[in-house]
Order: C-alpha cells, then structure tokens, then sequence
C-alpha cells in the first residue's frame, strides 16, 4: 500500500493508537520515519521501538506506547506542521548555499546550480542560465523616463499628477512612496527602496504617467456597436439616448471629460477622452445597459467582440 504523505500516516496511526489505548502500533519502516521514533523515545513520549528488516521488502516498525498510572496517554495529540511538497520561492541571493565537505561553498556553473546536471529548462533556446541577468535594483519599465511633448504640462502636487495637453486634462493620485522628477522634458519616477512594494509600485506608476500624457495628445476611443431590429442611439448634448427593445427609452449620462459620437445608422457609439480609465468605464457601463445575448446576438457589444453564439431549440417535425 502507498500513501501520499507517510509521515502523516505514521503519526495518525500513533494518535489513533494512543486514543484507543493500544499498547503497541505497526508501521511501514523507513529510514526517516525511524528517525522520528528515536526522538520520540528520546523526547519520553514513547516506551521503545523495533525496525524489522526484511531483506527485499519494506519492513515495519513497531512502536511501544507509553501511558501513565491513570492510563493516560503520554501523547494526547500529534500531528504534522510541515506538509509533503511544500515549495517556496525566494530569489537566488536568499538561497543558502550547499557546503562541501571540507567546508567550502560548492561551485555553481551554467550548467546547473550547485553542480548539478543542467534539466529541460537549461538546453540551448531557454533563458535558465540567464536567471536575474537584468538585476534586483533594475525596473525596465519604471526607470525609462516619460517625454513630455510640446504643448503638454505636467504639474505634481503632493501624489496627485496633472496633465494637460490638446486633447484636455486629465490627473490621477499616485502613492505616497514614488517621487517625481521633471527636468528637460521629461518626467522620471523615482522609488525609495528596494522593497516589494516599492519595485511593484515602480513600474505601475510610470505606466500611468505614460498614459495621461498620451491620453491629452492622442486621446483614447471605445467603440460599440448596437445590434437588434429597432435598436440605436442618438446623441443629445452630454446624454446619449438608447432604444434596446425596453418600454422606455434609456438615457446615459456622459461623465466629464468623455464624448460620444454616434454614425448616422445610429448603431454603433464611439467613445472618446483623454482619461483611458474613464474611456474604458464608461464604454463598459454603455455595454452593460443591454448586454450581447448568445442566441441572437442582440445588445450593445465591443466592435472587437466575437459573441458566442448558441444553438436554440427547434420544434419537432
């Protein structure tokens, strides 16, 4: 018989044994698990144990209960902390390295750390021995500097970044830990440590950066097509006024900073600002208004949309 976690085995059958006040449990036998029964008896939580050698064969252990005068059990409960298989991942400078046995650090080499023989990951065409080659200290994202073009400003007050251009203004709050630069055109984010977070935050924040000054000078769009007989849209002012095959028309108010075009076949609504979250919000509450049955595909769709469509039902000949 194969267990999945012998020791675990192990230790239920000490427990359930002790419970049910057995002088004595048997158990596969194993190198380890005979290591675990020394310090069991060491430690006085059991009386003795036997190793079984079989030549060929697994072989038992057998292990003495140990109780008290009350016939109270020497070990009420045990169980296992650790489980079978547990991995953790750390960078390569975490990892404590292997000692010879004359005490010296233990080579490491391209073709597997810690000598060994390189596996899969590291034939030719792979990146493993490549591992951390850009660094801890790097970002290659968060260290590019933004460029700002002509007729754009970019103002920082406290975590909140303004930007303005052509196509209007936009601003977002960036977090407490990044810092900014603006010198010569450019904008650069700066981070204060190495920590998690820190690194974590880099990248993002200069990503939005990016974002708001490309959002003043090209500006984003969303658009969406309206399919169903009788369905369309028209645009009044800063509403858009939809017929989706309710009894009442519905009305969508466009926030500031967003305008929406509607063709003149009225069905399809193309959404623009400089805000590309605020862009993509409103066309995602727009499309949730009437959303893309599978049977027919009526309602309001992104135009790069595959809907997938189902089979309905057919009466009987």
């Amino acid at each position: 018989m194969s267990f999945t976690d012998p020791i675990g085995d192990m230790l239920t059958r000490v427990r359930n044994a002790s419970s049910a006040r057995h002088e004595k449990v048997l158990v596969p036998a194993s190198n380890l698990k005979a290591r675990i029964a020394e310090v069991l008896k060491s430690e006085g939580f059991i009386q003795d144990y036997v190793l079984h050698k079989d030549d060929g064969h697994q072989g038992a252990i057998t292990i003495l209960l140990k109780y008290g005068s009350d016939r109270e059990p020497a070990i009420s409960d045990i169980k296992r902390v650790s489980k079978p298989g547990l991995r953790r991942y750390v960078a390569t400078g975490q990892i404590p390295p292997r000692l010879e046995r004359n005490g010296h650090r233990h080579p490491l080499d391209l073709e597997g750390r810690h000598g060994r023989s390189g596996g899969p990951q590291a034939e030719g065409g792979r990146r493993a021995h490549l591992h951390r080659l850009v660094g801890a200290s790097m970002s290659r994202i968060g260290k590019l500097p933004v460029k700002i073009p002509e007729k754009v400003k970019v103002t920082v007050d406290g975590t909140t970044v303004r930007v303005e251009g052509p196509k209007g203004k936009t601003s977002f709050k960036a977090n407490a830990l990044m810092k900014f630069q603006i010198d010569k055109g450019e904008v650069l984010v700066l981070r204060p440590d190495e920590s998690t977070l820190a690194r974590s935050l880099h990248g993002l924040t200069r990503t939005l950066v990016r974002n708001a000054v490309d959002g003043v000078t090209k500006g984003y769009e969303r658009t969406l097509e309206i399919i169903g007989v009788g369905f369309k849209a028209e645009g009044k002012g800063k509403e858009v006024h939809f017929v989706l095959g309710f009894s009442h028309p519905v009305i969508f108010k466009l926030p500031e900073g967003i305008t929406a075009e509607v063709d003149a076949k009225q069905t399809k609504v193309v959404v623009r600002g400089a805000d590309k979250h605020l862009v993509g919000m409103t066309a995602a509450r727009i499309r949730e208004l009437r959303p893309p049955e599978p049977y027919k595909g009526k309602g309001i769709k992104y135009s790069h949309e595959t809907i997938r469509r189902k089979e309905g039902k057919t009466g009987a000949a």
